[in-house]
């Protein structure tokens, strides 16, 4: 029985391409072995198994962070993680390993690609991570999203293949949802939250109330702000606002919505499917500033208005809000140029192309 392995997670931004992948598979090799693989301090064990996947967990450290300390302890934590890896590939023996970002990742294509395994990898962002541009150097092919970050790569590897989306996400967007005549704005702090973002949004309520008939607030918070979000939130006449810790189905929101308001990780990239405008925040830590990056590209095209946080203000966004929702041109320009934009067979084309490589048995 072939067996492949996919390996990454953290956040949602790692963990949805690898289930999209590891799905892919599934229906391309019929009869395979596909196993995820990931950290045991990541979100991947629980939407895993709610995937239908029985998730294998490794000792894997972070590598983000500037402090000398982090710095040591991710050396030395290093050799446990390679060891870890070297277990887990031996006793399984895949044919192939998909590498899709996050801390697990790094260690399973090295010791993969020592051992001779096929090795792969998926980078989801306009700035490849640390882990991805040393990765690059075992990996026979090297899939990206955005089309900036082609050039962090060798031409002859990397493959421009969009970012593996969930069925689920391409699916609504062919839907017909029923609306109602109230605009509405999809507030989306990423997996992990954003606070400066949940608080502006709750001070600018007020204001868009008076110049809104009627207006539906979507608000995802992160789990770590719910109950914080939930206790400051206004009770306003003519606004009615859905909270939410977290949503794994987000295509029924996105579906519904007029305007996202959003961080500007890779998941981004589902918001080309709805044609919908976007706000987008980046979050100033990420690795690489690739978030920035990220932005941008939506930018450059026209379909979103980039806010660094430190010029995150009650009138700014107010201001774009408004032009969002009002600006009819600007809307058609939006839905045209997404539709350019989009690409949704990624994992398909990810999965062909592991496929191919191997059968080739080159590195």
């Amino acid at each position: 029985m072939m067996t492949i392995m996919v390996a990454g997670g953290g956040t949602g931004g790692h963990v949805y391409p690898a289930l999209s992948i590891a799905n892919e598979f599934l229906k391309q090799v019929p009869g395979a072995r596909v196993v995820c693989v990931g950290t045991r301090q990541g979100m991947e064990k629980e939407l895993l198994a709610n995937a239908g996947f029985s998730p294998y967990l490794i000792f894997a450290p972070k590598f983000k962070g500037q402090g000398f300390l982090i710095k040591l302890k991710t050396i030395i934590a290093l050799p446990v993680s390679f060891l870890s890896a070297l277990v887990l590939i031996c006793k399984l023996r895949p044919t192939m390993i998909v590498g899709v970002g996050g801390y697990a990742s790094f260690s399973v294509v090295c010791v993969g690609y020592c051992l001779g395994v096929a090795t792969f990898i998926s980078e989801q962002n306009a700035i490849p991570g640390l882990a991805n541009r040393v990765l690059s150097r075992c990996a026979r092919k090297i899939f990206v999203a955005f089309p900036y970050s082609t050039k962090f790569f060798k031409k002859e590897k990397v493959v421009l293949t969009g970012n593996p989306m969930r069925k689920e996400i391409i699916e609504y967007a062919a839907k017909k949802v029923a609306r109602t005549d109230a605009a509405s704005i999809l507030v989306i702090g990423g997996s992990q939250g954003a606070k400066k973002l949940n608080d502006v949004i709750i001070d600018v309520i007020p204001d868009l109330a008076k110049r809104f008939n009627a207006l539906t607030i979507y608000h995802i918070t992160g789990p770590r702000h719910y109950l914080d979000v939930k206790r400051m939130y206004p009770v306003t006449s003519g606004v009615h606002v859905e909270l939410y810790p977290y949503v794994n189905n987000m295509g029924e929101l996105y579906a519904k919505t007029d305007l996202i308001i959003s961080r500007s990780g890779s998941g981004i990239l589902e918001f080309l499917h709805y044609g919908v405008p976007s706000i987008l925040i980046p979050y100033r830590y990420a690795s690489g500033d690739h978030q920035t990056f990220n932005a941008r590209y939506f930018e450059e095209h026209g379909v979103s208005v980039m806010i660094q946080e430190d010029d995150l203000t009650h009138e700014r966004l107010l201001i774009e809000i408004q032009r969002a929702l009002m600006d009819n041109s600007h809307r058609d320009h939006v839905r045209h140029e997404s539709q350019k934009m989009a690409i949704s067979n990624a994992s398909e084309r990810i999965v062909s192309e592991c496929i191919a490589s191997a059968k080739k048995g080159k590195k």
